[in-house]
């Protein structure tokens, strides 16, 4: 994901926007308001998703698809808990939702 970080470490107004997407750049995103619950999550899942002993992920509040790709297309990897969206032309993960929360997850 190519995204503009905050500046400072800690922020109390709500962040700029940043902006992400995809290898081949159909899927675009511009993500607004502060990022909230940045993680790291070692689960077997994510390690299979991300090819790597450890996934990072930060949340935001509204995440909007501003590429010609549109939404993408989105895996339920969890059904009724837990989807994962990716770009279906070069594959990229781009975003999360899970169901219990109101926000989607960015890989970083």
């Amino acid at each position: 994901m190519n995204a503009t970080p905050a500046t400072g470490a800690q922020r109390t107004e709500p962040a700029e926007d940043r902006t992400g997407g995809c290898l081949c750049g159909r899927i675009r995103f511009t993500a607004r308001g502060p990022a909230v619950f940045p993680h790291t999550c070692e689960c077997g899942h994510c390690q299979k998703l991300g090819g790597t002993p450890v996934m990072w992920w930060v949340g935001f509040k509204t995440i909007t698809w501003i590429g010609e790709g549109g939404e993408p297309t989105w895996y339920e990897t969890f059904p009724g808990e837990a989807k994962r969206g990716f770009c279906p032309t070069c594959g990229s993960r781009v975003a999360a939702t899970v169901n219990r929360s109101d926000f989607s997850a960015a890989p970083l």
